[in-house]
């Protein structure tokens, strides 16, 4: 973790992962710098989008969520090269065309999906 100078400025930011940082002013060097509050060392995967939106987060790494029946493609990442940015649908269609109702997807063995809307706080 970076060291940071405490100065008189200095404000406390939720970031929208879910990590909480705290920023000083460093005057002679005319920039915010942050450091995060908090155990460094704890699972990234804790906070909430720690790899974006529909990801799948384990022991750091950032996966899309593939069924129990691996050639279902429903997930793919925003950018392949850097997949902590999150996942969108693959093709939103296809999952409304078996029934006018839907359908229900086997996801297999997550202990844990979380869904966070952005929205919803502004």
């Amino acid at each position: 973790p970076k060291t940071v100078r405490k100065t008189a400025n200095h404000f406390i930011k939720l970031e929208s992962d879910g990590r909480l940082k705290v920023y000083d002013w460093i005057t002679n060097e005319n920039e915010w710098v942050s450091s995060e509050l908090g155990n460094p060392y704890s699972d990234a995967c804790l906070y909430p989008l720690q790899c974006g939106r529909f990801v799948v987060c384990k022991d750091g790494d950032c996966s899309c969520p593939i069924t129990s029946k691996s050639e279902d493609k429903y997930f793919k990442h925003l950018d392949p090269q850097l997949p902590h940015k999150g996942c969108e649908e693959a093709d939103s269609v296809s999952f409304y065309q078996e029934t006018n109702n839907g359908r229900l997807v086997d996801f297999g063995n997550y202990s844990y999906f979380a869904y966070v809307d952005l929205s919803a706080a502004a």
